[in-house]
């Protein structure tokens, strides 16, 4: 699978800036970007194909309360988007040991089943 970064951080980023009736001059205010650069970001595949800079994402994802990360998540729905829920399951799953691990993926996966939605194979483990 190709997914083009730039695409999905652009549609997260106009999806944001829709759920919140806000503009490019106010985004990039508060990001401390310029508008230009937030246009660059929304319009990316439109009228241009130029990458934004790391300073530049950490800008828009400050603007909106969000890890940067987050933003490059395709796909993912508005209010997962916006909460801190998913940050910190991604926090407590680095802070466990593997077993501890191991039990999060096996609740998540019998969720996804329970919830009758496409599961990905489990990974093979090394050894």
């Amino acid at each position: 699978m190709n997914i083009d970064s730039n695409l999905v951080l652009a549609d997260n980023v106009r999806r944001l800036m829709e759920a919140g009736g806000e503009t490019q001059a106010k985004v990039a205010k508060r990001a401390g970007l310029s508008q230009r650069n937030v246009g660059n970001v929304v319009t990316y595949g439109k009228t241009h194909e130029t990458s934004p800079t790391v300073r530049t994402v950490d800008g828009l994802a400050a603007a909106f309360g969000v890890p940067a990360w987050m933003l490059f998540i395709q796909d993912v729905p508005l209010e997962v988007l916006t909460g801190q829920r998913l940050n910190q399951v991604i926090q407590d799953y680095i802070a466990v040991p593997e077993q501890g691990r191991t039990n999060i993926e096996r609740v998540a996966n019998a969720e996804v089943r329970y919830a009758g939605l496409p599961t990905e194979a489990p990974s093979a483990k090394a050894g």
